[in-house]
């Protein structure tokens, strides 16, 4: 009896040491969040930061059977979403990317995400084609997409007194760009 008990105890400690290192394992790893992309043979991994600090990732990883594309993006950076855009009547698919990022990181140490400009990328789901959607004067507080049209319709504010910050100086639009020539097709042109 006195060794079933004994054994049972240090099995049950063996299971719980396990368990804390496999728990643990993912802060080891430089990416956290993987997303297969349908339609494709290609994976994103990026990692996915929640430091009070604020400074993130720059970069996002495409993988295709041990064949990467890596995706850099400019200055302070934050990786703040990843979405697919499948549009199958449109032959569409792509990756919509939210970055919070400054545009001046000698003013700007870190990044403040309730005051930092959120900015829309379009990603092929090859991630060879990296473009900014939304110009660097305009904040991005949401987004909608039009599947029937193949559209993507940008609510935020511009920064009129270029201050890098969301006050009350700055201007409400909308902006809808066509996700197939991404270009602009209504809202205040800047």
């Amino acid at each position: 009896m006195n060794k079933t008990l004994l054994l049972l105890l240090a099995l049950g400690t063996g299971i719980t040491v396990s368990a804390q290192q496999l728990d643990n394992a993912p802060a080891k790893t430089p990416y956290n969040r993987f997303i297969p992309l349908q339609g494709t043979p290609y994976t994103i991994a990026y990692k996915l930061d929640t430091t009070k600090r604020g400074i993130a990732t720059k970069h996002m990883l495409f993988i295709n059977k041990g064949d990467t594309t890596r995706v850099d993006y400019p200055g302070i950076s934050m990786l703040w979403g990843v979405q697919q855009v499948k549009l199958d009547q449109h032959h569409l698919n792509k990756v919509i990317v939210t970055i919070h990022r400054k545009n001046n990181p000698r003013i700007h140490k870190h990044i403040d995400i309730w005051e930092s400009p959120l900015k829309l990328y379009i990603v092929s789901t090859d991630g060879k084609s990296n473009q900014q959607l939304t110009p660097n004067v305009f904040f991005v507080d949401n987004y909608i997409i039009d599947s029937n049209k193949a559209t993507i319709a940008c609510r935020g504010f511009f920064d009129n007194n270029a201050n890098e910050k969301l006050d009350r100086k700055d201007t409400k639009d909308t902006l809808v760009y066509d996700l197939i020539s991404l270009k602009q097709i209504a809202g205040k042109v800047q």
